[in-house]
């Protein structure tokens, strides 16, 4: 195989969907701890609010859990929605471009001052998706490629590298 050379160049809406595409597809329920926790703290407040046995001496605390259980509402769809946004603030600007070589050995990366090379046995798992790929080097880190930075056949040849040189690929 022909190594594949290609430079990455990141947007907010990459880094985006490659997080709700994480938390959708590898931690379902573990991502959506907070949701629960929410709904359930809105839910008791509800219930404590209407079946109220003594006689609305408890109504502070129905509209605390209310309260509360509204506030990680917001606190989790606020970072569910942002989360993209946020590491893309935090790259630098100067390192947003990143240069990589991807052949049978592993991936190749071209840093300033530096290059490594990865092998395929480094990575765990990996999600292939019509635009964008995730490689794994354990279960809740990730490289994110973006499909944009391939041409048509470079994502094919490279989807098909990933599908050969990582056995737990989805």
């Amino acid at each position: 195989m022909n190594p594949i050379k290609i430079q990455i160049t990141y947007t907010a809406d990459d880094l985006q969907k490659a997080y709700m595409l994480h938390f959708n597809k590898k931690l379902p329920l573990k991502s959506r701890r907070n949701l629960f926790m929410a709904l359930a703290l809105i839910g008791i407040g509800i219930i404590v609010y209407f079946f109220d046995p003594f006689n609305g001496e408890l109504n502070w605390v129905c509209w605390f859990f209310m309260g509360y259980g509204l506030a990680l509402l917001v606190v989790y769809y606020f970072r569910l929605f942002t989360i993209g946004k946020r590491y893309f603030k935090k790259m630098p600007e100067n390192k947003n471009l990143f240069p990589y070589i991807f052949s049978d050995e592993g991936i190749s990366f071209q840093g300033e001052n530096s290059s490594k090379v990865i092998k395929w046995e480094f990575f765990q798992s990996a999600l292939i998706t019509d635009k964008m790929v995730l490689l794994y080097s354990n279960e809740a880190k990730f490289n994110i490629f973006p499909r944009k930075s391939f041409t048509d056949s470079q994502f094919e040849q490279f989807t098909q590298l990933i599908r050969q040189k990582i056995s737990n690929w989805k």
